[in-house]
């Protein structure tokens, strides 16, 4: 068991990140199960990374300097690919009259005026944000953002249909299952309540934000897609930095 979730992680490293974890295959239904369960994982590790990075680039040079170091890391570490599906689908919203000429525009490699616009102005939220948490040294908040946005990943998975038949939204719905929701919701609420028990209260809008995501992407394709998927861990990243910092 001990090596079926070790291999799982793997999986879940490379789904998430760029970071090599040795040669690509396709995985089976149940390692992607298990694989899903532990995204919240891998969100703590970036943390981890992010929060270590933050901390010694705060010792060594200015907020401005240290809260940009985080955010090219952040962006770098991820390969960029939640920001294509923000992207993607601000372009897919801003474009498409019907669900299919929305799906098409998604699928396209190129990125439209409104897309560069959503990037654009989510980094300058994310980015201020990053700085005021620097300034005031709340590492804790850097620390669990990347794990509250990935587990929203499997819970918008899990409540959500896909919009069609093949790709990342169909692949994650299937793997987001009612034991991979249980077990990733677990490993996230033990963390949050053993380092920052007040960073549960993220939840009394995240969840609800989840569901709103879910039923408007119904509405406008019929369900969610791999750049949904993304562009979901990049609000929920960009409102929990925005929020923690508040507090």
């Amino acid at each position: 068991m001990f090596r079926e979730y070790l291999e799982a992680f793997r999986v879940a490293v490379g789904f998430l990140t760029v970071i090599p974890t040795g040669e690509a295959r396709v995985s089976p239904p149940h390692e992607m199960e298990m694989a899903f369960s532990l995204f919240p994982l891998v969100g703590l590790g970036m943390g981890i990374d992010l929060t270590i990075l933050g901390w010694l680039m705060a010792k060594l040079a200015s907020t401005l300097v240290a809260a940009s170091v985080l955010l090219v890391f952040w962006v770098v570490v991820t390969g960029g690919l939640h920001l294509d599906g923000i992207a993607d689908s601000f372009d897919a919203l801003s474009l498409g009259k019907k669900s299919d000429e929305r799906l098409k525009i998604m699928k396209e490699s190129t990125v439209g005026t409104f897309g560069v616009l959503a990037v654009v102005l989510l980094m300058m939220l994310k980015m201020a944000a990053l700085t005021t948490l620097v300034q005031k040294g709340a590492w804790r908040a850097i620390l669990l953002t990347p794990m509250i946005a990935r587990w929203s990943v499997v819970f918008l998975a899990h409540i959500s249909e896909p919009a069609r038949i093949g790709g990342l939204g169909i692949m994650a719905v299937h793997a987001s299952t009612r034991k991979a929701i249980t077990v990733a919701s677990a490993i996230m609420c033990g963390v949050l309540v053993l380092v920052w028990p007040a960073a549960l209260l993220n939840l009394l809008w995240v969840v609800p934000m989840l569901v709103g995501i879910s039923a408007f992407w119904r509405r406008m394709v019929g369900g969610i897609t791999g750049d949904v998927l993304g562009s979901t861990v990049e609000l929920v990243e960009m409102g929990v930095l925005v929020v923690m910092s508040m507090l």
